[in-house]
Parts: C-alpha cells; structure tokens; sequence
C-alpha cells in the first residue's frame, strides 16, 4: 500500500470520526435545550445589599427632569416614591404594570414620584406621564449617585427629609413599600 493510500484512509477514519461525534454533540445540545430551565431569581437578601439601608439619609442631589424641571432632596414635599428601571431589563419589565398602578394612586401626584430611567425613555416614560417626574439618568447621574444604584429595578420610598422608608427590588418590591404611611404612625 502506498503512502497516498495510508494517507486517505486515516483522513477518511479521522472525518467519519469527527461526524460520529458532532452528531453525539448535537443529539445533546438539543436534548439540554428541550429540557425546561428554572427561571432564576435574585435572593432578597442579595439584592439587599445593593440597596440603601432604610433610616439611611439619601444625600442631597439636584437633577433635570425630561419636562426641564429641576428635582432635588431638599425641594422634596412629603413622601416620594422614588423608582429605578433600566429598558431591557427582565426583572423591570415585570415591575411596569404593578408600577403604573402604584404611582397612579400615589399620595402627592407625580409631586411624590421620581421615575429615573437608565439611559434613553425605551418607552418607559410614556406609562407615567402625568403621573410621574421622570428622569434620564447614565447610572453615574446625580440621583442614581445619591441613591448608589447598582442594580434594578430598585424602588425607594423617602420621606421629605430624604430619609429611607422603605426600598426594595424586582416585582415584589411594592409589596414592601407601604402607600401614604401617615407621618405620625412611624
């Protein structure tokens, strides 16, 4: 047998090779793909620590809402409800509808509501027109600096003097957000 003989045999056992386990390869790449995946969530408890401690004094901040107003801590009348999004984030997504019901029936109007928006409106802004004081902000903003955002959603509830009430993350985040706590009762 000639070496171009010996040569094309070993190629042609080295490919059939090669073949027998791309299939095996795509047999399991299909099999992990059909099977269901838990969805996962961030543990409170994580997501906790990217959050200012309540009875934390969020410091003093001054920023331009998209209607040219100016928001500061101290121009803050009474408990506002101060929310973080971020457009393609899965966890805001789930939070818009429970949101737009919240802030409609927030005590104060949209006096009380600080929408601030990671980078460009994406559309979130047209949910809480009227409703709300929205604010684009680049994550190194003044208010997201205030607040030392570094995950969303997150949802604050500050009183007058800038102080934290109540914070929370994801969907459920309203649920520990209590709606018109009358000063005197906390």
């Amino acid at each position: 047998m000639s070496y171009e003989t010996t040569a094309v045999l070993v190629l042609a056992v080295a490919t059939l090779a090669n073949l027998v386990f791309l299939a095996a390869l795509a047999r399991r790449v299909n099999r992990l793909a059909a099977e269901p995946r838990p969805k996962t969530a961030r543990p409170a408890e994580t997501f906790a620590q990217h959050l200012l401690p309540i009875g934390t004094e969020v410091p003093a901040f001054t920023a331009t809402a998209v209607d040219g107003s100016t928001v500061s801590r101290d121009g803050l009348t009474g408990d506002t409800l101060v929310a973080f999004l971020a457009p393609g984030c899965s966890p805001c997504e789930e939070l818009l509808p429970p949101l737009a019901e919240r802030v409609a029936s927030h005590p104060g109007g949209a006096e009380r509501v600080l929408l601030v928006i990671l980078g460009g409106d994406s559309g979130y802004g047209e949910r809480f027109t009227g409703n709300a004081r929205i604010i684009l902000d680049n994550g190194n903003g003044p208010i997201g600096t205030a607040f030392k955002v570094r995950a969303y959603p997150a949802v604050y509830l500050i009183d007058a003097t800038g102080r934290v009430l109540a914070a929370g993350g994801g969907a459920d985040a309203l649920t520990s957000v209590p709606t018109g706590v009358p000063a005197g009762a906390r």
